[in-house]
């Protein structure tokens, strides 16, 4: 898997998860943000009145397990919209389908939670969860999670099986179709 073709395959793939992530999970914002504020580009939850920015991130965060779980699990077995535009496959370790549990492992835990920089949807966990608990996460735990994404992205460039960090939590590798 990690030849350079593969890798920018990979690459491109993530650019397109990474854009129509963004529009799938910003769409409840921005439709909330233009019925509050007369316009979509507010896109921060936390200018929202509390209760309207809890219901917006939690349609967003629905939105976002749609795309990133839903999609891949059931949907394009194993593939995102970007993974299937560039042929590309999440499989387990051994090859295998991935399941429900993989999916969760592998995007909502590690890579919303910890890897939160990779996508648009961890951010909006974020406000979330400052809306509901009213404790702001603080600067030191986003730049501890950009050194985990930065050593993710890491693991594939330099690993000879090019899995990242969430590949190996969750034991699954991207293959070519």
């Amino acid at each position: 898997m990690n030849d350079r073709k593969v890798l920018m395959r990979r690459f491109i793939a993530y650019l397109v998860d990474w854009y129509v992530g963004a529009l799938v999970v910003s769409f409840p914002i921005g439709l909330f943000s233009q019925k509050l504020f007369g316009t979509a580009n507010n896109l921060n939850l936390l200018k929202f009145p509390e209760s309207y920015g809890v219901i917006a991130g939690i349609l967003s965060m629905i939105c976002g397990l749609f795309y990133f779980v839903v999609v891949p699990t059931w949907i394009w077995k194993g593939q995102t919209l970007g993974k299937h535009i560039l042929h590309l496959k999440i499989v387990g370790n051994n090859n295998d389908d991935i399941n429900l549990k993989t999916m969760l492992i592998r995007e909502v835990l590690v890579i919303m939670l910890f890897e939160e920089r990779m996508y648009n949807i961890s951010t909006i966990l974020q406000q979330l969860f400052t809306l509901l608990t009213h404790i702001q996460v603080v600067r030191a735990v986003v730049t501890i999670f950009w050194v985990i994404t930065i050593v993710s992205a890491l693991l594939v460039v330099l690993s000879k099986n090019a899995q990242s960090l969430h590949d190996r939590i969750a034991h699954t590798i991207v293959v070519r179709v």
